[in-house]
């Protein structure tokens, strides 16, 4: 499929990567999920930032989690929110495209926080990617 920046013979680098959270795991994951995404869709290849022709910034500006008490037998139920933002700019530093905010919650009940903010990071990367996507 065609998307803004070709076939998917190009090639990019994913250049930056900011978050908000006070987990040192979340870049980390953000590149692999990104990685993983960008290779299954076959959007671009991957490439060294000298020889790349475009490159990738991806923003996580928010993780948010709230917890309330539910139910008879008061177990938390829990909110978290993930919001994402990629922008791919071109050799020169031109925007090219940008996903604009993208966000996604989930409600849960005495889950993990790690898994949950995994599953939203996961999510919000493959509807950022579905947004590339999209024909113009």
């Amino acid at each position: 499929m065609r998307t803004v920046i070709g076939t998917g013979e190009q090639t990019i680098f994913l250049d930056e990567i900011t978050q908000s959270s006070v987990y040192p795991w979340v870049p980390y994951y953000v590149q692999s999920k990104m990685h993983d995404e960008v290779n299954f869709r076959h959007l671009a290849k991957w490439a060294p930032k000298d020889e790349a022709q475009y490159l990738m910034k991806v923003s996580v500006p928010r993780f948010t989690m709230s917890a309330a008490l539910s139910g008879a037998t008061a177990r938390a139920l829990n909110t978290a929110s993930v919001s994402m933002r990629v922008s791919i700019f071109d050799r020169e530093g031109a925007l090219v495209w940008a996903s604009g905010g993208i966000s996604v919650n989930e409600r849960f009940l005495n889950t993990d926080e790690t898994d949950v903010f995994k599953d939203l990071i996961t999510r919000a990367v493959r509807k950022c990617l579905d947004k590339l996507q999209t024909e113009f």
